[in-house]
């Protein structure tokens, strides 16, 4: 698949080093949603903003697949890298 940022809810589904939207948003709350079962404690999703500052850093809390984190954010943040996503893992970026 392809990440979805046309609407207020974003699906994103792959990872990587560029920028997937470099302008400002602002973020409501994020969810999370794991694919396949990781390593507790590896990295589920590596989220920044376009200066590389972290926005949220997910471990996986246990090794069972299909594990949910939703993070409240409601700020603004500048841009959007999408660093690392674990295998099967998607986001639901839900945005203003």
């Amino acid at each position: 698949m392809a990440n979805d940022i046309s609407g207020r809810s974003w699906f994103i589904d792959t990872a990587g080093p560029l920028v997937i939207y470099p302008y400002q948003e602002f973020i409501k709350f994020i969810e999370v949603v794991g694919g396949t079962a990781g390593a507790q404690g590896g990295t589920m999703a590596d989220i920044r903003e376009r200066n590389n500052k972290s926005i949220i850093l997910a471990l996986y809390q246990t090794v069972l697949a299909g594990e949910i984190q939703t993070y409240n954010c409601e700020n603004w943040f500048e841009g959007l890298i999408v660093a690392t996503l674990g295998a099967g893992v998607t986001l639901r970026i839900h945005v203003k």
